[in-house]
C-alpha cells in the first residue's frame, strides 16, 4: 500500500518498522562477507531473522493485528526466539573470551 493512499498511522508505523529491520538485516548481509566463515553462520542467520521480521510487519499492515492470524504471531516469536537465542550466545561468548584463565597467575 503507498504511502500516498489513506493510511492509517498503525499501517505508515509498521511500514517504517518493516524498513528499519529490513536494513538491520541488510547491515547484517554486509557484515556477514566481512568475516570470516567460521562467524559468518550466525551473521547470516540474524540477517535472515531481521528481513523476516520486517515482511512479518509488512503482513501487519494487511492484518491490523501482529497476534491475528496464528501463523503470523508465531513468525514474529519464532523471529524474537531468534533474537534473544543469538543474544545469549553472543553474551556467553563476550563473556568466556574476557574471563582470565584459571592458569595465568
Amino acid at each position: 500500500m503507498p504511502l500516498a493512499q489513506s493510511a492509517t498511522l498503525h499501517e505508515i508505523g509498521n511500514q517504517v518498522e518493516a524498513v528499519l529491520w529490513i536494513l538491520i538485516g541488510m547491515i547484517f548481509l554486509v557484515q556477514c562477507f566481512m568475516r570470516k566463515p567460521a562467524g559468518r553462520v550466525n551473521v547470516v542467520g540474524l540477517a535472515i531473522a531481521f528481513i523476516l521480521f520486517g515482511i512479518s510487519d509488512i503482513v501487519e499492515t494487511k492484518t491490523g493485528k501482529w497476534w491475528d492470524p496464528w501463523w503470523l504471531l508465531a513468525w514474529k516469536g519464532g523471529c524474537v526466539l531468534y533474537f534473544l537465542i543469538q543474544f545469549i550466545r553472543y553474551r556467553k561468548d563476550r563473556a568466556s573470551k574476557s574471563t582470565p584463565m584459571s592458569g595465568d597467575n
